[in-house]
């Protein structure tokens, strides 16, 4: 027969004893603090754990911020515009006026109006109102051979017509149903300088032409310093010289020289040196450094040096007679053409 269950009283160990203690005295401990003390550490706990203000702030300025950042979506839209505008296309106003297309016919000898009109198809019924229409000017009657004229024409009708003497300088006619205008126009060039350096090994043609020099140049520089050089006996070698001279352009093109602005020469082993200037009148002359003129009493150089034909020699055999005469003056050779200079001033009285 089973005992009763309910009569069995269970007896408590010592291990039980020492565990209901603990419990006890912890349960008395939590009993004697005040309650404050308890909420305000579950408060502290609570802030710790959220995440400052300021950090939020910075967190919001991160470059890998989400595509819905309205910020992030205006720095997209600004670097696309951006990268269009650096295309090689480049738009076209629909209100840019069209190029105008001119015919050129470049004048040649015993060209005059009627057949430069001629080469460009044009007769006599587009000339003559034209030029009834600018009397009394006489802008056309100086047409030069390699100078260009040229013509708009529109639908078989003469539009315009101009006469280009220069890059700088054209006369324009424009044609407004049946008046015309007749109009000088003159284009201002950008001056620009260049600076050449050159020391004689063979001649000063030779050289100048390796320093880039053009022969006018040389020949311009060989004008300035004639008074004191004489460069047909004078040059040796190692001799050297230096120029800065103006460089004409116009919308980007070489157009031409200008005008040496300084010039040095050392000739057998003295320097000469020159400088342009332009007093208030318009006249320019080369001067010294000191302010004294180039032009002396008398020219070196009286032609522009070619060659020497002859020079002096006391025992020269004449030409013509076949004898022994003495020559006591210096012959140069230059093309027909070549301008004489005057040595000095004077008056002719007898020609």
């Amino acid at each position: 027969m089973l005992p009763n269950i309910k009569s069995i009283k269970p007896v408590p160990t010592k291990g039980h004893l020492i565990a209901v203690s603990l419990c006890v005295a912890i349960f008395g401990i939590a009993l004697l603090l005040p309650s404050g003390d308890v909420a305000a550490k579950k408060t502290k706990l609570s802030i710790e754990l959220k995440v400052p203000e300021s950090d939020s702030a910075s967190a919001q300025q991160l470059p890998i911020a989400p595509a819905t950042n309205s910020a992030a979506t205006t720095v997209d839209e600004t670097i696309a515009t951006t990268d269009t505008s650096n295309t090689d296309t480049k738009p076209i106003s629909v209100h840019q006026a069209p190029a105008e297309k001119w015919l050129t016919v470049k004048i040649s000898s015993g060209d005059n109006l009627t057949s430069l009109f001629k080469k460009a198809g044009l007769g006599a019924n587009q000339l003559y109102p034209m030029l009834n229409g600018i009397k009394p000017s006489k802008a056309f009657n100086n047409l030069k051979p390699k100078e260009n004229v040229e013509f708009l024409i529109e639908q078989g009708e003469l539009v315009k017509f101009r006469h280009i003497t220069s890059p700088l300088s054209q006369t324009l006619v424009s044609r407004d149903e049946d008046t015309y205008k007749v109009e000088s126009i003159e284009f201002t060039p950008e001056i620009t300088h260049s600076y050449r350096h050159g020391i004689i090994k063979d001649s000063l043609f030779l050289s100048g032409a390796k320093a880039g020099l053009s022969q006018q140049k040389i020949m311009e520089l060989a004008g300035i310093f004639g008074w004191d050089i004489d460069f047909i006996l004078d040059i040796r070698q190692d001799d050297s010289f230096a120029i800065v001279y103006e460089e004409r352009w116009l919308d980007g093109v070489n157009i031409g020289e200008g005008k040496i602005v300084a010039a040095e020469f050392t000739n057998q082993g003295k320097t000469f040196q020159a400088v342009r200037y332009t007093d208030s009148k318009g006249n320019s002359n080369y001067f010294t450094p000191e302010g004294k003129s180039m032009r002396k009493a008398f020219l070196r150089t009286p032609v522009d040096f070619s060659r020497i034909s002859s020079k002096f020699n006391p025992n020269r055999k004449h030409p013509i007679f076949k004898t022994n005469r003495p020559h006591r003056a210096v012959d140069y050779a230059a093309p027909s053409g070549t301008p004489i200079k005057n040595s000095g001033d004077g008056k002719v009285t007898f020609a």
